[in-house]
């Protein structure tokens, strides 16, 4: 799937100074009942180029020393859309980072992602495994369905397939994932649900497991909880039996800053035999500030409701026509259209959710917003 992590961009509105943050890292822990406390942890640092696209995504682990454990280096288009990535870890037996998967991306029509194709390495030697991922869409840009694919000999053969369907609105309202392992035909094993509130917001996800073709059984929900600012505030994933279940419950609190950017989540965890919720993990978000140089004047621009479900809607601070370009988390290029003073709002239902920048052109320079897709 397209990786979905954080923001790279926060542009915000402080009094009459407009303050532009781009992500700089992600420290992350879990917490261990063994020890009761959080242990180690890892980070992910980020590093861009002069035109501010991700080109390093830098992976380090806390073990009593921190130890660089995973790299992702992105080459970029001239317009930004990533071309290709090369990923490389620490393997046991090895000083440093072993390249073991390199990708190739390539586009259609709308300069929409097309096909990811990926070769992988087994402890550095050669590239001896290959997969493809391919996106299919429908009317109106929405991602109608997404498949892997394995090449054996010279036959690619599809293994493994996303389809999605959408409400009379254009909201999405159900992925169906199936898989073809020694059987010749698709095999159903789980589908996601989505409701919504009377504001078009995600509210809560339902995941139902297949036992056969035609019979399936509730297996999780997700329930989505805002502020009145209308920001995620919370998340309360549970099994199928709730507490009782032989799993665990997880319940995540999200936390922001001044600028609207978002902090830190907070998560906490029941399994079956707990009597109280305990801590499960916590991130932490850095930002830096970008430079004067960095920055370009186009009038100023509020973006709403933020997270979005199906539509995002634009206020001007002056009419004018705008382009606007969608990106994604690795500097991709998803979608340019137009936008003129008349419009309200775009439609995002076509996305996958996670979080997305919205690159605003117009004749004084651009600007990026980031907006979180549910």
């Amino acid at each position: 799937m397209i990786m979905k992590k954080t923001i790279l961009l926060l542009l915000a509105l402080f009094g009459s100074e407009l303050t532009a943050q781009r992500i700089q890292s992600i420290y992350i822990q879990h917490y261990d009942r063994a020890y009761n406390s959080f242990q180690g942890g890892y980070t992910i640092d980020y590093s861009y180029d002069a035109n501010g696209y991700l080109v390093l995504e830098e992976r380090s682990s806390f073990n009593g020393a921190w130890k660089l454990v995973e790299r992702f280096t992105f080459t970029n288009l001239s317009d930004g859309r990533i071309d290709s990535s090369m990923r490389e870890q620490l393997i046991s037996g090895f000083n440093t980072l072993i390249p073991t998967e390199r990708s190739k991306y390539r586009y259609g029509a709308f300069q929409s992602l097309a096909s990811i194709d990926r070769q992988g390495s087994l402890n550095g030697g050669p590239w001896n495994w290959t997969y493809q991922e391919d996106f299919y869409y429908k009317s109106l840009g929405k991602l109608d369905s997404m498949r892997d694919l394995n090449y054996t000999g010279s036959t690619w053969n599809p293994y493994r397939k996303f389809v999605y369907s959408y409400n009379s609105d254009g909201s999405q309202d159900i992925e169906l994932f199936s898989q073809k392992l020694s059987s010749p035909v698709w095999i159903k094993k789980f589908e996601i649900q989505n409701r919504y509130d009377s504001l078009g917001r995600l509210r809560r996800e339902v995941g139902r497991s297949y036992v056969s073709q035609n019979s399936k059984v509730p297996a999780w929900t997700k329930d989505y909880i805002y502020d009145v600012q209308g920001r995620l505030s919370e998340t309360l994933y549970t099994p199928f039996g709730g507490f009782n279940f032989l799993g665990e419950t997880v319940n995540a609190f999200y936390y922001y800053g001044s600028f609207g950017q978002l902090d830190s989540i907070n998560a906490f965890q029941m399994k079956a035999g707990d009597t109280a919720w305990v801590p499960d993990y916590r991130q932490i978000y850095t930002y830096a500030n970008l430079s004067d140089e960095e920055l370009s004047e186009v009038s100023l621009i509020t973006i709403y409701p933020n997270p979005a479900v199906d539509r995002l809607f634009i206020e001007m601070e002056e009419e004018e026509d705008l382009e606007l370009e969608i990106w994604t988390i690795e500097g991709r290029l998803i979608q340019s259209f137009k936008f003129t003073s008349g419009q309200k709002y775009i439609p995002i239902t076509h996305l996958d959710p996670g979080y997305y920048q919205l690159r605003v052109k117009a004749d004084g320079g651009s600007t990026f917003h980031r907006f979180l897709k549910l």
